[in-house]
């Protein structure tokens, strides 16, 4: 029931993202999606898809000229596939975005069970109301949509594994036997924060700080 929930939710963020993005560039007068920065990216990762390595210029030096060594590899494996940067890739930070929103209401719900059990409250369930403001609150901002949709840069990535990690290890907290298979899962989270952008470092070491803290204050109370 959950999981259809998400993909229902999925699709409405995604529907509404594209149809708004699509407004965006009309509304700046730009053909094409892709601001700021982004050309940059591009050509990193088509030289490096084309097998010329991560080099600005054919033959030149190479030199990390851009700031998410993650998000290039996911441009570079975009024009190997579509061979575009364009609609295509919108489309792809569309749906990194509709899936950064689901888990938005996933800890939204998480955060509300959590201080009902600590008021002692039950747990509420799924609630469509709230999911749904969730994203209408989100597709209202301008910024949002044009900075994590429109622009193509590694925005959308950033926020759907930073909340990933958020959320991941708020559920590992309470629990008091966790399997080496979860904590290298969520090393694998860490790992792609910190190559998504350089801050990923710090937010590593205070999610694990958090997550440690959690834990010893957990297993003292239990």
């Amino acid at each position: 029931m959950q999981i259809r929930n998400d993909l229902l939710l999925f699709l409405l963020y995604g529907v509404g993202l594209y149809s708004l993005s699509i407004w965006a560039l009309k509304v700046m007068g730009i053909q094409l999606p892709g601001i700021d920065d982004a050309y940059i990216f591009f050509v990193y990762a088509r030289n490096f898809a084309e097998g010329h390595g991560f080099v600005y210029n054919v033959g030149g030096e190479r030199v990390e000229g851009f700031s998410s060594f993650l998000w290039s590899l996911v441009l570079s494996g975009s024009w190997t596939i579509l061979g575009e940067f364009g609609w295509g890739m919108m489309a792809i930070c569309v749906g990194i975005c509709s899936a950064y929103l689901v888990l938005g209401v996933r800890l939204y719900q998480h955060l509300l069970n959590l201080a009902n059990q600590t008021f002692g409250e039950p747990d509420v369930g799924w609630n469509w109301i709230t999911a749904l403001w969730i994203g209408v609150w989100a597709m209202a901002s301008p910024g949002f949509v044009i900075w994590s949709c429109v622009t193509l840069m590694e925005n959308c990535l950033w926020e759907l594994l930073l909340i990933g990690c958020v959320l991941w290890v708020l559920t590992l907290v309470p629990r008091k036997a966790v399997s080496l298979k979860v904590y290298a899962c969520l090393g694998v989270l860490l790992g792609a924060l910190t190559w998504c952008r350089p801050e990923g470092i710090y937010w590593c070491c205070l999610l694990l700080l958090g997550l440690g803290l959690g834990r010893f204050c957990c297993g003292r109370k239990g």
